[in-house]
């Protein structure tokens, strides 16, 4: 269970400090079950075999006052060091106030996408503990934690119904299955099937991060999009981070997607944003 809620804070300095647990929330799910690598004033986490997904190597922990010499070439540096891993793409995660650096990315022709912060408050009543198994409001939404063989094989039918990653990149469903095994099985997430009417109709994620219940990668089959499903599970992780002790439930989205457009209607607001930076690197990407 978190701590408790700090007495006397007021909403803004709340959400300033949960939107800081929520970014290092993507800190510990991009680390987990990955190699780390000192970059001076950053750091590089590397899933080695998820090489073709976005996922699987990314620079973050960006510190810019550590920066040696000309930013241009500590960046060149770093790419020529990512070129060695081997991966797809280059993907650097920046705070919206890192401009110069940011100028340096666009300058050697990487692409940005403002990435939302969301946090929806816990609410509902208080259970005794955490809930594997929960019907929630109409439509009989219910989240069942994936345990079984049979119940990995579902969530692995579900990617399969879609080529894009919930980041929105194309990838190969089988690998970016193993690549979200590998961070439940390295203890980062919890997963779950979405259950409507007795059907699969989605998975989900979930990691708990200081008092922060983060909700991550949430996918609904096409044959269950456009029917509130995305909304009424954003609205159920509410009612389980009350019910398992956390002050909130939080997660990103990027502008113009899905996402963005969801999340408020399930009564999340943006309390942050951080920037992320991509190049292709020329190795083939799923």
């Amino acid at each position: 269970m978190s701590p408790t809620v700090p007495r006397g804070e007021d909403r803004q300095t709340r959400d300033s400090r949960l939107g800081l647990e929520l970014v290092a929330s993507d800190v510990e799910y991009f680390e987990a079950g990955a190699r780390r690598y000192s970059a001076g004033a950053a750091v590089v986490a590397h899933l080695p075999g998820f090489e073709r997904l976005a996922a699987g190597c990314v620079v973050h922990r960006i510190r810019p006052d550590l920066i040696p010499g000309e930013t241009a070439t500590w960046v060149g540096e770093i790419e020529r060091r990512l070129r060695a891993l081997g991966p797809a793409l280059g993907r650097w995660y920046l705070a919206e106030s890192e401009v110069e650096l940011a100028a340096v990315l666009a300058q050697a022709g990487y692409q940005s996408r403002v990435e939302l912060g969301f946090l929806g408050d816990a609410n509902g009543s208080p259970s005794p503990g955490p809930s594997v198994r929960q019907a929630f409001g109409p439509g009989t939404i219910a989240l069942r934690a994936i345990r079984s063989p049979r119940d990995w094989r579902a969530k692995l039918a579900v990617h399969e119904l879609s080529a894009l990653s919930p980041d929105g990149y194309l990838v190969a469903p089988d690998l970016w299955f193993e690549m979200e095994r590998r961070k439940c099985q390295a203890g980062y997430m919890w997963p779950y099937l979405i259950v409507s009417e007795g059907e699969v109709a989605g998975v989900v994620n979930v990691a708990p991060c200081g008092r922060i219940l983060r909700m991550k990668n949430l996918v609904v089959t096409p044959a269950h999009r456009r029917q509130g499903v995305a909304t009424r599970v954003a609205r159920a992780l509410a009612r389980m981070a009350k019910q398992t002790g956390y002050e909130a439930v939080g997660c990103f989205a990027i502008v113009g997607e899905v996402g963005a457009r969801v999340y408020p209607g399930a009564g999340y607001r943006v309390v942050i944003r951080q920037i992320e930076w991509v190049k292709p690197l020329g190795a083939g990407r799923d």
